[in-house]
């Protein structure tokens, strides 16, 4: 039977970042959009319950996401077994998700934290089903999923404020509605062969094996305690001020993020450095297209900021130029850690990166009330600075290891 041709890693990553860079446009468009129609204050509050989102769902995943993608990819873990520890995570997932809502409603009378229930539990969706697609090299279906997911979420809010829905509560109602789509979408594009078996079920531990994988995703999630931290140091407004504008730098490793993410099946099953350096070099180019796109951002961010959020935004200009910046060393962190993950260097990258990230956060809780919403901004560029050092020094020497063992 013919089969189809296995797409290269760089069709792949340029198929992603088109399709990334569009849904991380309508997700801006969405904070944007909460953000103009909100006062900072009250922006700010509903930002930090997302952001809380975010970290639980990370925790919870704790890196098992990422482990089955590479042992799917590389042949090690089976249908089966994969199957058997997404359902089991899932099915937890929805449980805990109701009964969070109910104790943070009981312990936060008259606050929005309870929000941060249902997007954990969305985005845990749909990153589960994104697994196998992922697994199978099929980044380019997997760019289908999060592009119709992102926009839908942003119709959605278009038509709850058009119906006078609060803007705030509009946000998290797209992001959650957002997430569901996506997983819908996963599920749909995955092959039949490919798909989570529910047949021959039995509960097993979803976070096996996944420790170093699990320190570094509850680490990468935790940058995200940045708002929350501001917010509660340095109050609200502060919090609106840096919420407002942090987010922006997600679009802007659009491209890295595909480059990385399309490339590590194909890292994973490599045998020989020589088997997948010239995919990896012929991709090069959309990371420094990232590179290029953040200096103008930075460089335009005094007029970008203004025009698009209104003048009760002024500050976040600095703000946005200082994270734009920052997001130079991001551009060379995310492929490395996801190669050297998958040429089982994770224990590595674990350590390197929730230590630089917990230094980070405690610098932004030391000088919140003194720096504001600056200090968090210098605190995330310092941080991946460090990291950029300590990942390249590792990557360089594995790779001269490795190449030295292919030569005769």
């Amino acid at each position: 039977m013919h089969q189809k041709r296995e797409r290269s890693p760089n069709s792949q990553a340029i198929i992603l970042a088109a399709a990334t860079g569009l849904s991380q446009l309508a997700v801006a468009v969405v904070y944007i959009l909460a953000a103009r129609w909100s006062m900072p204050s009250d922006y700010g509050l509903v930002v930090s319950a997302v952001a809380l989102g975010t970290v639980a769902a990370g925790v919870f995943d704790f890196g098992a996401n990422s482990l089955w993608v590479r042992e799917l990819a590389s042949g090690r873990m089976g249908r089966q077994e994969v199957s058997n520890r997404a359902v089991t995570k899932l099915l937890a997932s929805a449980t805990i998700a109701p009964l969070s809502v109910v104790i943070l409603i009981a312990l936060f009378p008259g606050s929005p934290l309870w929000v941060a229930a249902p997007i954990a539990f969305a985005a845990i969706l749909a990153f589960v089903l994104q697994v196998p697609v992922r697994a199978a090299s099929l980044s380019h279906l997997a760019a289908m999923g999060i592009v119709i997911g992102r926009f839908s979420g942003l119709l959605l809010l278009l038509v709850m404020v058009g119906a006078d829905v609060s803007p705030v509560d509009a946000l998290w109602l797209a992001l959650v509605f957002g997430s569901i789509t996506e997983a819908t979408i996963h599920f749909t594009v995955t092959p039949r062969e490919r798909r989570y078996k529910l047949s021959g079920f039995s509960i097993r531990n979803p976070w096996k094996d996944s420790r170093h994988y699990g320190v570094h995703g509850v680490a990468i999630s935790m940058q995200n305690l940045d708002v929350p931290i501001l917010t509660g140091l340095a109050g609200p407004a502060a919090g609106g001020l840096y919420g407002a504008v942090n987010r922006w730098t997600q679009p802007l490793g659009t491209a890295v993020t595909a480059y990385a993410s399309a490339s590590m099946p194909f890292v994973a099953r490599a045998r020989r450095w020589q088997d997948v350096a010239p995919q990896l070099k012929s991709g090069l180019w959309l990371p420094a297209s990232a590179a290029f796109t953040c200096v103008v951002v930075a460089a335009g961010a005094p007029w970008i900021v203004p025009f698009m959020l209104g003048g009760q935004y002024d500050s976040s200009s600095d703000i946005l130029v200082v994270l734009s910046l920052g997001m130079l060393p991001v551009i060379a962190n995310q492929p490395l850690a996801v190669f050297l993950q998958a040429l089982g260097k994770d224990a590595l990258v674990a350590r390197v990166t929730a230590g630089t990230i917990l230094a980070r956060l405690a610098f932004v809780a030391l000088v919140a009330a003194s720096w504001g919403p600056m200090g968090a901004a210098f605190a995330f560029g310092g941080s991946q600075v460090v990291i950029c050092i300590m990942l390249s020094t590792v990557f360089t020497r594995t790779v001269r290891r490795w190449r030295d063992q292919d030569d005769p």
